[in-house]
């Protein structure tokens, strides 16, 4: 996928801190944050973010992209509002679900710029394994 790196890796980033956040407090049990990753519909790049932790009511899902909501003390509600921004500047789109195993599942599709053929390389050439991380 061709697209500004630090803007994907902040994507990323802002959704992995919002699910350790949902995690940090009242959860009972384990605490697992899943990122999966791959190629959908059209030769987009979908990229999963799944927590376990404290999630989000149905009603408020419809307005945590918006700048200045959030459900943090001491948040800003700026990250989920700058990490829409970065996904819909490439292209793609985010959405969040509640969901009945976990607490809450953040998924982005993003549609890449064609890489020239001298330029690509295989996925296992930077990035051994495939599919599903753990952390």
């Amino acid at each position: 996928m061709r697209g500004d790196a630090v803007q994907i890796q902040q994507v990323i980033l802002n959704l992995a801190l919002n699910a350790k956040a949902a995690m940090s407090d009242g959860v009972h049990g384990p605490r697992r944050l899943t990122v999966e990753t791959a190629v959908g519909a059209g030769d987009t790049v979908e990229v999963w973010v799944r927590d376990t932790g404290v999630g989000v009511k149905e009603e408020d899902l419809e307005h945590i992209f918006k700048p200045f909501v959030t459900t943090k003390v001491a948040g800003l509600g700026m990250g989920l509002s700058i990490t829409r921004s970065i996904v819909e500047a490439h292209g793609g789109r985010i959405r969040a679900e509640c969901n009945g195993t976990e607490a809450l599942v953040f998924g982005s599709r993003f549609r890449p710029a064609p890489v020239p053929a001298d330029r690509r390389r295989p996925a296992s050439a930077c990035c051994p394994g495939e599919g599903r991380r753990v952390v």
